[in-house]
């Protein structure tokens, strides 16, 4: 009964520490891919500091992630957050598509800058959408390739719930610079139900760009519609001055 006992022991032990070493390695494999497609969705640096893997919730939390600003644009990050949490079917580990039951994005801040007519939310945006469109033929052959080295072979990923909460821009843009003028803007709350499919998953890469389009185009529209409104609101200040001013001068009050 004791031999018994201290097979099922160490049975129980090999199998924890198995389980241990595969679950702790996508830590890593969390990381890398982020370091890895990343800047070649956005074709900007990113810097991502920690990935905290809690072993037996299958949960993951990435920790100050950062995406700087496109080329002509300030020094500054165009993309920032706190905190990704991440909660992944165990299951699938061993299965070609893992599967991520929440995707949570919470606190992101962006930065909205206008440089010669052009934002760099928007060419940030036209980045993934070049990614995304250009995703076969050499670009398909490119990611399968660099999946390779970020995870086993053929592994693709599906995200059964995608939510982004309590996402915020910074409007800093010349149009506004002469009034001194710094917006903060809360973007609308996403979720986004079923990315890819359980049964044939996603590339990581586009999964990835997929993500990254679905907020980055909802902040797009945010700035843009608050910066026309601000402009409307300028114009009509300005005019109203000028009117006061031509009536002033006229009657001499």
């Amino acid at each position: 009964m004791k031999k018994l006992l201290k097979i099922l022991i160490g049975i129980v032990v090999v199998l924890l520490i198995a389980a241990f070493i595969v679950i702790a390695s996508l830590n890593q494999i969390v990381k890398t891919a982020v370091n890895t497609y990343v800047p070649e969705i956005t074709k900007t640096a990113v810097n991502l500091d920690e990935v905290d893997l809690k072993i037996f919730k299958g949960s993951f939390q990435i920790e100050d992630f950062d995406i700087h600003n496109p080329s002509g644009f300030s020094d500054n990050s165009i993309f920032s957050l706190d905190k990704v949490f991440l909660k992944v079917d165990l299951a699938s580990l061993n299965k070609d598509v893992i599967i991520i039951d929440k995707l949570e994005i919470k606190d992101a801040n962006f930065l909205y800058e206008i440089k010669n007519g052009k934002s760099n939310l928007s060419v940030l945006m036209n980045n993934i959408n070049s990614y995304l469109n250009n995703f076969s033929s050499a670009s398909k052959t490119k990611a399968s390739s660099d999946e390779k080295n970020t995870t086993s072979a053929n592994k693709k990923i599906f995200i059964r719930e995608l939510a982004f909460t309590d996402g915020e821009i910074k409007l800093s843009a010349d149009i506004l610079k002469n009034t001194n003028k710094k917006l903060e803007i809360k973007i609308p709350d996403i979720v986004v139900h079923n990315i890819g499919t359980q049964e044939d998953g996603m590339p990581t890469g586009q999964a990835i760009a997929k993500v990254l389009s679905i907020f980055v185009d909802s902040a797009v529209k945010v700035a843009v519609s608050a910066v026309s409104k601000d402009m409307i609101v300028d114009t009509v200040g300005k005019a109203s001055e000028t009117l006061d001013g031509a009536i002033k001068s006229i009657f001499g009050k």
